[in-house]
């Protein structure tokens, strides 16, 4: 399987709960062209592959990575809106979701450590993931 299934498989998820999520921009993604930069509220996302692995002496291979999700919202908002998109990003993405192309969510993501910068306050949040082809 190629890295544009996963993250077909992952970006097909996000945009299938997008009605209760600002805008998605996928500023890395060849699947998703190259738009603008969104200048309100939005969630950039990035898929990061950590490396294939084989599983036994089989052909059986996993694929590992990180969906890197970073939650922009203007700062002096507060900071609850962004841990409420937060909390929907992560209950999309629940442990044993299985997605399209053999892509699985097999662990817990998390929301770490948000922060002030250029005027916006950024929530990141990462989804951990995996695909098993043979």
């Amino acid at each position: 399987m190629s890295q544009a299934e996963i993250e077909l498989a992952l970006f097909d998820k996000l945009e299938a709960v997008k009605a209760s999520l600002p805008t998605i921009y996928y500023p890395n993604s060849l699947n998703n062209g190259k738009p603008n930069p969104p200048t309100g509220e939005h969630i950039r996302v990035s898929i990061l592959n950590a490396g294939t692995n084989a599983l036994g002496i089989a052909t059986t291979n996993q694929t590992l990575g990180l969906m890197q999700c970073s939650i922009f919202v203007k700062d002096g908002t507060g900071t609850v809106r962004a841990a409420q998109i937060a909390d929907l990003i992560l209950s999309a993405f629940a442990r044993n979701t299985v997605l399209s192309n053999n892509v699985r969510i097999d662990k817990t993501g998390s929301v770490n450590t948000g922060f002030t910068q250029d005027g916006w306050y950024m929530l990141p949040v990462t989804v951990p993931y995996q695909q098993i082809t043979r």
